[in-house]
């Protein structure tokens, strides 16, 4: 396993330990971990394979056909319910399906740049599929983040875009998959992402905006 600078270390932590919240379904700080396998760091330790995704210091690089999928732990079944999907991304190719995080099926929850615009999206038809306001950059970092309020029925997707609120959309979500594959949908088998992808988070709760800027203040410091 290749090391870094942990963000739990003394001289770098601030305040909350998110890798112990309860809540926290999936963390994969991909700049530090190495090899074709591994294993999340949260509560669960999902063992993840990874296809392709070379290690770099700041992530794993992904391009045609490389993927890394988390197992079928039923945590991993976002069915119903509040959920927040954090990633940092880097974007070196605009295409027509970018995934970030992707799931078992198309009905799976998905998180995407379609042509630069970032996207949520849980059916197979994406014509209604409500996008971010800022364009996703290339070739450059940004934290992609995206909230889901289950007790909403107007206004319950929120995108944020490197600490601040980026988006307000409706969408009525229809869970019927895992969402446990990074850098790929469709069960791994397209929408692969091209360029980096750095560390993924996955909450089953919606965060406050105070808190996923309190993320982004924390871990930005490895993407500058």
């Amino acid at each position: 396993m290749k090391t870094g600078i942990h963000w739990q270390d003394p001289k770098y932590a601030i305040g909350q330990d998110f890798v112990l919240d309860p809540s926290l379904l999936l963390y994969l700080p991909l700049h530090r971990l190495d090899g074709a396998s591994l294993k999340s760091e949260d509560a669960y330790g999902h063992p993840c394979t990874v296809t392709g995704a070379l290690w770099r210091p700041r992530g794993r690089y992904f391009d045609s056909d490389d993927h890394i999928v988390c197992g079928t732990n039923p945590a991993l079944s976002i069915t119903t319910g509040d959920f927040t999907l954090l990633i940092w991304a880097y974007l070196d190719a605009i295409g027509s399906h970018r995934c970030m995080f992707g799931g078992s099926s198309t009905n799976a929850i998905h998180l995407f740049s379609r042509n630069n615009e970032a996207i949520l999206l849980s059916k197979p038809s994406i014509a209604n599929a409500p996008a971010a306001k800022t364009p996703m950059p290339e070739d450059t970092w940004a934290m992609v983040r995206v909230t889901f309020d289950s007790h909403s029925t107007s206004n319950n997707v929120r995108y944020f875009f490197n600490g601040t609120t980026d988006g307000i959309a409706t969408l009525d979500l229809d869970f019927t998959g895992y969402t446990n594959c990074i850098g790929a949908g469709n069960n791994a088998g397209s929408w692969h992402w091209s360029g980096y992808l750095g560390e993924a988070w996955i909450y089953k709760r919606v965060l406050p905006a105070t808190e996923i800027a309190h993320i982004y203040c924390v871990t930005k410091r490895r993407y500058r």
